[in-house]
């Protein structure tokens, strides 16, 4: 694609707009490149999906008590399929840059309770396995909010990619990189 009419008006010089077109070749190679990798492992996020499922069900769909365990691998297990779409149809679809201004921080969100879900299963695991000593609970919990509170400091500085008209995706990026 060249460059849109806006960007090579009468006021930029030949080597502008060659500059101009190479940066948009480049960032449609690395959208491309994204795109790729996110399907391919999109694909065997649902592969994993189907195979396990036999086991999730005899386990844990039929299990009789609800515990914080089981809560947390529901909780985990089916809002990282959310924020796994979330993330396709944000690297795929074509939104408006308002919309895309809106919505950039769902995917950031959503890792988030990812990332606290899997620290307290993996936290949970630990803690069993070394007789429930209470200081790895507060080992565990410490590491658990010192990773959110990175995560929600680097989703409060980041903002959505402005791309140029025709290329698709709703892009996060640090606010100081725009």
């Amino acid at each position: 694609m060249s460059p849109s009419s806006s960007e090579t008006g009468p006021d930029l010089t030949l080597e502008d707009q060659l500059a101009l077109a190479l940066q948009r070749a480049s960032l449609e190679e690395a959208l491309s490149a994204n795109r790729t990798y996110l399907t391919a492992c999109f694909a065997i996020y649902c592969w994993d999906f189907v195979l396990t499922f036999p086991n999730e069900y005899t386990t844990m769909w039929k299990a009789q008590r609800w515990t914080p365990v089981r809560f947390a691998f529901f909780f985990n297990r089916y809002w990282s399929l959310l924020s796994v779409v979330l993330t396709m149809c944000f690297a795929w679809l074509e939104f408006a840059p308002k919309t895309c201004d809106r919505v950039q921080v769902l995917v950031p969100v959503a890792g988030i309770f990812v990332f606290l879900g899997c620290e307290f299963l993996f936290g949970a695991r630990v803690w069993v396995m070394w007789n429930r000593r209470t200081w790895i609970a507060y080992f565990f919990g410490i590491l658990a909010l010192a990773g959110a509170t990175v995560q929600v400091w680097a989703v409060t500085h980041n903002m959505a990619l402005r791309l140029p008209p025709g290329l698709r995706g709703c892009l996060s990026v640090r606010a100081d990189q725009k």
